[in-house]
């Protein structure tokens, strides 16, 4: 056996050994691109803690970065950059806030028809108020001097 086969046999004495924890001090890689995989089907890893996630196939390159506040994904054959739009769910899985813009939207609406009926209302209102001001202002006026004289009358 080669020293790296051995190495490998260490490596694996030591986890079966019921290592916690392994720390290593190198890069972990395939012995050649696109050949092994990390977990199977059956078979995950809990949780991959990382900086940013790169990824490479035959039809794209990308890199996913960890943002302030949001994640955003770069495209590496031409460089663009892109913000991923999320919004908040609940833990059904139901967006958070949709079935309170609905009803927003209903109560718009029944408030957009009060507003037409009042408008409606105050100008009928404002009219009424205009005919009686004029009827009084009609009845406290002096009489009107007429400047013709009606038919068959004289001087």
């Amino acid at each position: 056996m080669g020293s790296k086969r051995m190495g490998v046999l260490r490596m694996q004495a030591l986890v079966n050994a019921a290592v916690n924890d392994y720390m290593l001090n190198a890069n972990i890689m395939p012995a050649a691109d696109g050949l092994v995989d990390l977990g199977s089907p059956t078979k995950h890893w809990a949780n991959i803690h990382s900086h940013d996630l790169h990824m490479r196939n035959e039809r794209g390159s990308y890199t996913i970065i960890e943002e302030e506040e949001y994640l955003s994904i770069k495209n590496n054959k031409n460089g663009k950059l892109y913000k991923f739009v999320v919004q908040e769910i609940d833990k059904d899985g139901k967006e958070i806030g949709k079935d309170k813009v609905a009803e927003l939207e209903r109560t718009l609406v029944v408030l957009n028809k009060k507003i037409e009926a009042l408008t409606a209302q105050a100008e009928d209102s404002t009219v009424a108020q205009l005919k009686k001001i004029d009827e009084e202002n009609a009845l406290d006026a002096p009489p009107k001097k007429r400047w013709w004289w009606p038919s068959g009358g004289g001087k």
